[in-house]
């Protein structure tokens, strides 16, 4: 009857650690599985906001070229006033 309940007791101390080892590696892979979400969220929003900056400057080099054309056409115009007026 001792030996029995021994017996009894080891075994659930085995099923106790065993569970809790099931625990605690269910916790590591939450936590990997966290780390991983966040470090997936980090570089999304890396590439959206090298997406903005590139969006961004080709804007600047557009109104860039857009003043420099509108420039010249007014050079042109100012020349051309100038020889009619000379």
């Amino acid at each position: 009857m001792i030996e029995r309940k021994l017996l009894e007791r080891a075994a659930n101390r085995q099923h106790v650690e065993a569970r809790r080892a099931e625990e605690r590696g269910g916790r590591h892979r939450l936590l990997h599985d966290v780390h991983a979400m966040k470090a997936s969220m980090a570089q999304a929003r890396k590439k959206e906001y090298r997406k903005e900056q590139e969006t961004a400057s080709s804007q600047r080099e557009e109104e860039l070229r857009r003043k420099a054309t509108r420039a010249r056409i007014i050079q042109k115009q100012h020349k051309r006033l100038l020889y009619f007026l000379g």
